[in-house]
């Protein structure tokens, strides 16, 4: 081997390192950051209608869904398809059924909002907050990143698609709705915070 291949080769060896931190190190902490920023962004957004006087500080509803909002940004790390799959599994093998404690909380807690302005725009707090994980959730996974994009063209080859925003919407909601329960991802953050 002469010094010139074997420079070429521990070069291709060091680009090769590098890529590896950057893909499987930094892209992930990036990606971890984004998802707290913009939780923390709707959050303070919903503060500040808290604060203007739409709804109460310790209306169960604003409660629930800020302790929600919480957990996602406190343990954002752990959401991923396999910590999902797994605790899913895990569940089953033990017997035990999801317990929708935070959902049947919420639905309760939203019923009670009498206003119907109010009860819409805390509602829409929630789906904002669901979808920024969610989004999270599949850009963090090469599977259900594989799924979207098949779920995306069979959309747009079913015709019925208009634009390419609507065709990640829905086919986001497609995936994430058949193999995992947003209830579990929203049981987690509950029990966790």
């Amino acid at each position: 081997m002469t010094t010139l291949q074997l420079a070429n080769e521990l070069q291709a060896l060091a680009v090769l390192s590098l890529a590896a931190i950057v893909w499987l190190k930094l892209l992930p902490m990036q990606r971890l950051d984004k998802l707290r920023q913009q939780l923390f962004s709707l959050r303070d957004e919903m503060f500040d209608y808290a604060a203007d006087g739409n709804i109460g500080f310790d209306d169960p509803a604003y409660v629930l869904l800020r302790n929600q909002m919480n957990g996602f940004i406190r343990f954002g790390h752990q959401i991923t398809l396999f910590r999902l799959v797994m605790s899913a599994c895990g569940r089953r093998a033990a017997g035990k059924p999801l317990h929708a404690t935070w959902t049947n909380q919420w639905s309760l807690s939203i019923s009670g909002v009498s206003n119907e302005s109010v009860r819409r725009d805390m509602v829409r707090f929630h789906e904002r907050a669901s979808s920024i994980v969610a989004k999270h959730l599949i850009k963090g996974s090469i599977i259900l990143s594989m799924m979207v994009a098949f779920a995306v063209v069979a959309g747009i080859a079913s015709g019925g698609i208009v634009s390419v925003k609507q065709a990640l919407n829905k086919a986001s909601g497609k995936v994430l709705s058949g193999p995992i329960d947003p209830r579990v991802i929203e049981e987690q953050a509950f029990c966790a915070a």
